[in-house]
């Protein structure tokens, strides 16, 4: 995971290399397991993919949580770390142990700011002892669209959407056999599905443990409820010294010491301390916001503030819990502390989603202030009254604790609701701006660092579609969908974009053929196409987009829409189809001068048997230069591959394989999972071909994980076909014959087939494999393959 991938392989291979020759002996099965998961190039070495190979229990991770933390414990998991230390809660540590004994379903539940969070990150790292397949952390505070519960999950897990079947199901599929202990925070706000994946995945999967934190329960079948206390804190009548040991006093005087390095808790400031502990009910995020006041006010002036502000915000709805009275009046508190602009600032912030910087702070939420210089130093105010958190990661970004986003909404919203639609809206329109200004650079010049801006802000882009479909801003919707196209492609590979971008162009107000509909039916259908394979649906907008073209005489969305219809009848071996429309395309995209589309239509084009070796060459030199000229660096890795897989039909193995292991790294360096799966899947083809087996199966496995993780059927079609190959000649027959099954039922669901290369390979292979087998055996194995409930069941182990 830190960028030595190769170094990594050539090690183990050199170790094995080692042992086999000189000690006649295989490495052992935890390490074959690394290599496949550093292959796979995972979260934390994939969690969803690194299996243990002792039988999995309950028990067996719990016994691990009475056990407690430990220093050398290297189970995958993503759990983060952590600013600042971790103080007291043992005897909660120690209920979620004795609880995890038996139950598998945990819901951490309490007030806001209670500290949920923290304790159940803390009691998972206490789980990680290497015998389970690790943990993985799941943050849903960012979600505004509930449906999206699953796919947040799937993202962290690496399990890929399959066309046509729910991701839910693909989860609990992936995950059946795993000891994974999963943790989903910040339910409430989605609370129904959140609920609903749990659920499922509690019934489906038996070996995994689920620890969620919500401020209500579940309430789904074999839940537990574990609800976190407030920290305890003793009676006045205690010692100072039983004082100095009660975690809420040690939790306050860390976090003061924060502020003030000078600052202790000694026997006489311990009554004063414990009684502004007691008085916040001992809730950490309260606390911790009044150790915060320290740098400005000393310790009775806070008491004091804080006595006021109890008097007048006491009781509140009888229906609302007493714990989260008491954060509201403490939040209340330090919401009065600030003045007026500070109050407006935080309000107004509240309508970014994960993270902004000063820029997006200035454009969105400055609008009412009177300078730049006014909104930085109210960002800064609300940072030091930790209202606002400041990350340093290269440039600062800011971001509201979740508990005090909420609060800053509802204030928001008390004060207008006007001003919170059309602060919403600012949001969208800010973040539609800085889609189509990266638009253009993701497919040509400073491309990799657009996509990493984009990155960045991608809960904000995220809400901001949301923003357009809850406003009834179909305009808006669908130039975010058109500009998103390429990011979604390059660097977001899932259904997500292609769900949204149909959202949105489902919605009766966005039915009127403009432009601009045309413009996102070609992004959906690019999408729909390359990412989800589902080439019905992709055919069916390219063929509106083109119509609209037509009917609007716009010569550049013509020869998008071509593109789009020349990819789909070239995966389904429509060759007169395919030189068709790419004729057409070519024609339009050079007389409009526009060197991507123009490589991307050659590309296309070249891909066709029914062209010459030498005019296949020629096109794929041309958009080769011409994916240079546009500064696309993922195209030009695209147009790389499909000259060396010309070199290897012309016979120039070795030329061919130096050239995939230098777009191998390349896209690995410039982040591009799909490109790093299409160049490792020609590279094993390359050295099948050259009798390279070793490399040839890493490639393929290397590639295999990419296009699942991507959700890339047609790549693991030929992922498989190339694992087949590699188990044949190992004398493998039964395996073989398994994944040649797999590899044609993707085909035959997707109405595809493989290039003229692959064809002729597979060809071979299945007559030597039905003579060593015999038709009965064949056809078994053959058959286990086809029948798979997902391409990886197919593959053994």
């Amino acid at each position: 995971r830190c960028g030595r991938q190769a170094d990594a392989l050539a090690a183990y291979q050199n170790a094995r290399r080692v042992l086999v020759e000189q000690l006649a002996i295989e490495p052992s099965a935890p390490l074959r397991q690394l290599e496949q998961a550093i292959l796979r190039q995972e979260l934390s070495l994939d969690l969803a993919a690194t299996v243990a190979a002792r039988p999995p229990s309950v028990a067996a991770v719990s016994e691990s949580a009475r056990r407690g933390p430990r220093e050398d414990r290297d189970a995958p998991h993503n759990l983060p770390a952590q600013a600042s230390s971790f103080v007291g809660r043992e005897r909660e540590l120690s209920e979620l142990r004795q609880l995890l004994a038996r139950a598998r379903m945990i819901t951490l539940t309490g007030a806001a700011g209670v500290g949920k969070t923290r304790l159940v990150l803390q009691f998972a790292a206490s789980t990680l002892d290497g015998s389970g397949d690790g943990a993985c952390f799941v943050d849903l505070a960012p979600l505004t669209d509930a449906t999206l519960v699953a796919a947040q999950l799937a993202g962290v897990l690496g399990v890929p959407e399959q066309p046509g079947r729910s991701l839910l199901r693909s989860l609990i599929d992936a995950c059946r056999d795993r000891r994974l202990l999963v943790i989903l925070d910040n339910c409430e706000h989605v609370i129904g599905e959140a609920a609903n994946v749990a659920d499922q995945l509690v019934r489906g999967c038996p070996k995994m443990i689920i620890l969620a934190t919500s401020r209500e329960p579940l309430a789904i079948e074999g839940e537990h409820l574990y609800r976190v206390p407030s920290l305890f804190v003793p009676p006045a009548s205690a010692e100072p010294e039983r004082l100095l040991a009660c975690d809420a006093v040690a939790l306050f005087a860390d976090r003061a010491r924060q502020q003030r390095s000078d600052f202790v808790v000694d026997a006489d400031n311990a009554s004063a301390v414990g009684r502004l502990c007691r008085r916040l009910d001992g809730i950490p995020l309260a606390i911790e916001l009044a150790a915060a006041r320290l740098r400005m006010l000393p310790l009775d002036e806070i008491d004091n503030r804080l006595d006021q502000r109890f008097r007048l915000l006491t009781g509140g709805h009888r229906t609302t819990p007493p714990r989260q009275q008491t954060l509201q009046a403490l939040i209340d508190w330090s919401y009065d502390l600030l003045n007026p602009g500070e109050q407006e600032m935080l309000e107004r912030l509240s309508v970014f989603a994960g993270g902004f910087d000063l820029h997006s702070a200035e454009a969105v939420a400055g609008a009412s202030f009177n300078s730049p210089a006014g909104v930085l130093d109210r960002l800064a105010a609300l940072v030091d009254k930790s209202l606002l958190q400041a990350d340093d990661g290269g440039s600062v970004r800011y971001r509201l604790l979740e508990t005090v986003r909420d609060y800053a909404t509802t204030k928001l919203l008390a004060r207008s609701q006007r001003a919170a639609t059309a602060l919403r809206a600012a949001h969208c329109d800010y973040y539609l701006a800085l889609a189509e200004t990266a638009a253009p650079h993701l497919i040509g010049h400073g491309q990799i660092e657009w996509l990493d801006r984009l990155q960045l802000e991608f809960d904000n882009l995220r809400a901001a579609i949301s923003s357009s479909l809850q406003a009834s801003n179909p305009a808006a919707g669908l130039r975010l969908g058109r500009a998103l196209c390429y990011f979604w492609l390059y660097r977001e590979p899932r259904a997500e974009g292609a769900a949204a971008l149909s959202a949105v162009l489902d919605r009766p107000d966005a039915h009127q053929p403009t432009l601009l509909r045309g413009r996102a039916l070609v992004a959906a259908g690019i999408l729909l196409t390359l990412i989800t394979g589902e080439y019905d649906a992709a055919a069916a907008r390219a063929q509106e987009a083109l119509a609209i073209a037509r009917a609007r005489a716009d010569e550049h969305l013509r020869a998008e829409a071509l593109y789009v219809l020349a990819l789909i009848n070239g995966s389904r071996g429509n060759e007169q189809a395919l030189l068709e429309l790419t004729d057409e395309g070519l024609a339009l995209a050079m007389a409009l001068g526009d060197p991507h589309l123009t490589a991307l239509l050659l590309m296309t084009r070249g891909s066709s048997p029914h062209l010459s070796h030498t005019e296949r060459a020629r096109m794929a030199a041309q958009s080769l230069a011409l994916a240079s000229q546009a500064g696309n660096k993922v195209l030009h890795l695209a147009s790389l591959n499909n000259l060396s897989y010309l070199e290897i039909e012309g016979g120039e193995i070795s030329a061919a394989r130096a050239r995939l292991a230098e777009g191998v790294r390349l896209a690995r360096e410039i982040g591009d999972r799909r490109g790093l799966s299409l160049h490792s899947c020609t590279l094993g083809f390359a050295s099948y071909l050259d009798n390279a087996d070793a490399e040839a199966r890493a490639m393929f496995d290397q590639s295999l994980a990419i296009a699942r993780r991507n959700g890339d059927q047609l790549m693991v079609a030929y992922a498989h076909l190339g694992l087949a190959l590699v188990a044949s000649r190992a004398g493998d027959a039964q395996t073989a014959a398994t994944l040649h099954g797999a590899a044609d039922a993707i085909h035959d669901k997707l109405g595809t087939h493989f290039d003229s290369l692959e064809s002729r390979l597979r060809d071979v292979d299945l007559t030597r494999l039905r003579a060593a087998l015999g038709d009965a055996a064949f056809q078994s194995a053959y058959n286990a393959g086809r029948a798979a409930d997902t391409p990886a069941a197919a593959v053994p182990a």
